[in-house]
């Protein structure tokens, strides 16, 4: 469900607790720093200041256990294999926000703020950035809700397993379809092709997604079951026995998507 922004309530979210110092960290940090929060404490494993942030009068430490418990939320930008250790350990007052789209809810008041961009250490947000969905409880919501609204372009709120499907659509969406890219890029570099000539092709089928019709604009060797070219391919990848193996997963994908109800599940 997208939260109108008309209907936010006032923040009282106002001082925060930062453990992590990476990409999420330095970038959603520094985006709320610059619409006035206060974060009283920096925390990860090197005691170190998150690069391009401000510190003013916060502490820096490596012991979650030692953060402020006056803070209003601790934020948990860190691995996801690491948060919930990292939780654990985390003074019981303040409520408790963390960033990864595919782990569970905290078992605690506060929730997830899961911002659906690649975050990359250039990454910009202004006000107008990118949208986030929301998870938390009930007794977090309208300070959650309104603390996003500060960064967001839009708001989504959605339940733990609307959350972690969507997180599985964004793999699909942007980290697979970027590394078929970078594939293509890479054979493009071993024959000495220009990129440029690919490039209307490659744009054509960002604006089909976009739309959200990627799946009737399919077209290929594979959904066609042109076996000669299918076969003439995987004599060329001969020379890229690498890329071999998503090229036949990626056709086979391709055949049972399309062509599923010519073939019928006993």
């Amino acid at each position: 469900m997208r939260i109108p922004r008309d209907d936010l309530i006032m923040n009282n979210i106002r001082t925060v607790a930062l453990v992590g110092n990476g990409n999420v960290a330095t970038v959603l940090g520094s985006a709320w720093q610059r619409q006035g929060i206060h974060i009283e404490a920096f925390c990860n494993r090197s005691a170190s200041m998150p690069a391009g942030m401000e510190r003013g009068n916060a502490q820096i430490i490596s012991d979650p256990s030692q953060i402020p418990s006056t803070v209003d939320a601790i934020l948990v930008a860190i691995a996801d294999d690491a948060i919930f250790e990292i939780i654990e350990q985390l003074p019981t007052k303040p409520m408790v926000i963390h960033f990864s789209g595919c782990q569970p809810d905290p078992a605690r008041p506060g929730g997830v703020l899961w911002p659906v961009q690649s975050i990359v250490s250039h990454a910009k947000s202004e006000n107008g950035g990118f949208p986030i969905a929301i998870t938390c409880s009930n007794s977090a919501r309208k300070a959650m809700t309104k603390f996003a609204e500060l960064i967001a372009s839009d708001l989504y709120e959605l339940s733990e397993t609307e959350r972690q499907t969507a997180h599985l659509t964004a793999v699909f969406a942007a980290n697979f379809t970027n590394h078929c890219f970078a594939l293509a890029q890479e054979l493009c570099e071993r024959a000495a092709l220009p990129w440029d000539l690919f490039q209307p092709i490659a744009q054509q089928i960002v604006e089909n997604a976009v739309a959200g019709a990627s799946k009737k604009h399919q077209t290929g060797p594979a959904i066609r079951r042109d076996q000669s070219a299918l076969d003439a391919h995987m004599q060329l990848l001969a020379t890229h026995p690498e890329f071999k193996p998503v090229y036949i997963a990626l056709s086979h994908s391709i055949q049972s998507f399309h062509h599923a109800s010519e073939n019928p599940q006993p």
